[in-house]
């Protein structure tokens, strides 16, 4: 898989959606995660008609940030957690973007 662009506005709404604390507890499956990017504006107007496409979309970015150790798969489950590396990493890259980037 290839990096993450930390700069893209796109990927920050991915972090974004990953790192909201409702995700924290009980985690987020592809549903949750589609939703949330959804509400943060991450597709355009003419691709939320199809959602087998966005549904593809999604596991493609789970796929990406489990090849990264930034989130692991629940045993038995469709849930996926943050790691610690994910959790830290995460918060530093959004409070960078925040503060000193002004964007997000």
């Amino acid at each position: 898989y290839g990096k993450f662009n930390l700069l893209s506005n796109s990927i920050s709404k991915i972090f974004n959606a990953i790192s909201d604390g409702a995700n924290s507890i009980v985690g987020f499956s592809n549903k949750n995660l589609r939703k949330s990017l959804i509400k943060l504006d991450y597709f355009e107007k003419g691709d939320l008609m199809n959602t087998k496409q966005i549904s593809g979309i999604i596991t493609r970015i789970i796929a990406k940030l489990r090849a990264h150790n930034l989130i692991y798969k629940v045993a038995n489950s469709f849930r996926y957690h943050l790691t610690k590396f994910g959790m830290e990493l995460l918060s530093e890259i959004i409070s960078i973007k925040k503060f000193y980037l002004r964007t997000t």
